[in-house]
Order: C-alpha cells, then structure tokens, then sequence
C-alpha cells in the first residue's frame, strides 16, 4: 500500500496513520478512508454523494456524518475551513484536496524517494 507525502505529513494508507516529525496519529478506519479518497482525488472537486458512495459504500448517510468526518480529519491534520492548507471547501458542491502529493517509496524507509502524483 502507498505512503503519501503532503507538507509535513507522511500518510501511512495500510497503517491507516499520519506522521508528522516524531509524532503519529492512528488515524480511525473511517477517517482513513476519507482521506485516502480526498488524496486520491487531488485537486479534483468531489461531491457528497461521490464521498458517501466511495467511502461509506452506499450506507445512507446524512450530510452531518460526513461533515463531521471532514472536520475530525481537518482537526487531525491541524487545518483551517477557513484558510485551507488540505481540505478545502466547495459551497454547494463538496470538497478539494488542495496540497501538493508525492507518493513514498515504501521500500526504502528512511530516505524514501518521492514521486509526485
């Protein structure tokens, strides 16, 4: 599974954990799928409904879970609704990845090579 890099986080996608410097946080399943679908939609917009579908596979959802969601991973991440540096808002349409990706080699722990994605 990749390892993506964004700022100063390394994201751990089959540890389902964010690193950043020597502090990690294990990240809940949900909460790690969201983000691994944000990232993996990088700078594209996804709505509410592509995120209820991708990440909660067709449960029923309301608006508030997945709002919710955001603002748990917004919180994680240390990050602001109002001046983004991740996750940005999109009125009316859901929500965009907005930092730069690099996937991480895994194979090569301590001076990984990264790739853009």
């Amino acid at each position: 599974m990749p390892v993506y890099k964004f700022s100063s986080y390394l994201f751990d996608t089959e540890l389902e954990q964010i690193k950043s410097g020597d502090e990690v946080v294990r990240l809940e399943p949900q909460q790690a799928k969201l983000l691994l679908f944000l990232v993996r939609n990088n700078r594209s917009i996804v709505s509410r409904d592509k995120i209820a579908q991708e990440v909660w596979q067709n449960l029923i959802v309301e608006d508030n879970t997945i709002s919710k969601a955001i603002t748990r991973l917004r919180k994680v991440l240390q990050d602001d609704a109002k001046s983004p540096r991740y996750i940005k808002t999109i009125p009316k349409k859901g929500y965009q990845f907005i930092a730069e990706i690099q996937q991480v080699e895994t194979n090569t722990p301590t001076n990984a090579i990264a790739e853009p994605v």
